[in-house]
């Protein structure tokens, strides 16, 4: 794998909450708790309400939580399917400045909550998984200079998986080389 990948891999794995600035924690913080309020909110309108009877009958009943008011719970792909469509559900979802192309909220937020409330993950956990997401995600989407949108494409749904990989990787305690895989 190329040298880019797992200068990626190694940052998201060597990542220690200690070593993390205290202003970044913060703002991944309340990029969580914004992610939270916006996919309650969005969970009430129409076609949020057609992802999560989606989730409610194809992967009910696990153990996280679809946020919204109607209890769902479901397996952690489900939740982070539905609780990613939710957050982005009213384009209220956070963004980063300079533009990367990327909304790390509802991109990373939704499958690190269901991974880490499904292993019983800590919050500093949670939130060093998160911060190595985010940067993985940051990182590639600044390079690629918004050319998947030139194309045609969405960035999140592009970059958005990489930094997933990595965020949950780093919270699963992956090595480089199942991050990198």
């Amino acid at each position: 794998m190329s040298g880019e990948t797992r200068t990626l891999a190694d940052f998201a794995v060597g990542l220690n909450y200690e070593d993390i600035p205290g202003p970044v924690v913060e703002r991944a913080k309340d990029c969580l708790i914004d992610t939270i309020g916006a996919a309650v909110f969005g969970s009430t309108m129409p076609w949020s309400k057609i992802v999560a009877g989606y989730v409610k009958a194809n992967g009910g009943g696990g153990a996280c939580t679809v946020l919204g008011p109607d209890g769902i719970r479901a397996t952690p792909p489900m939740a982070a399917l539905a609780n990613g469509a939710l957050a982005h559900a009213f384009e209220m979802d956070s963004l980063r400045q300079p533009s990367a192309g990327i909304h790390p909220g509802s991109t990373l937020g939704p499958p690190v909550l269901a991974m880490a409330e499904s292993i019983g993950a800590s919050g500093r956990d949670l939130i060093t998984a998160f911060i190595a997401g985010n940067e993985v995600m940051s990182r590639i989407g600044l390079a690629s200079k918004h050319s998947s949108e030139k194309m045609g494409f969405h960035a999140p749904g592009l970059v958005g998986p990489i930094g997933g990989a990595a965020a949950l990787g780093r919270l699963l305690e992956f090595d480089v080389d199942r991050i990198v895989n």
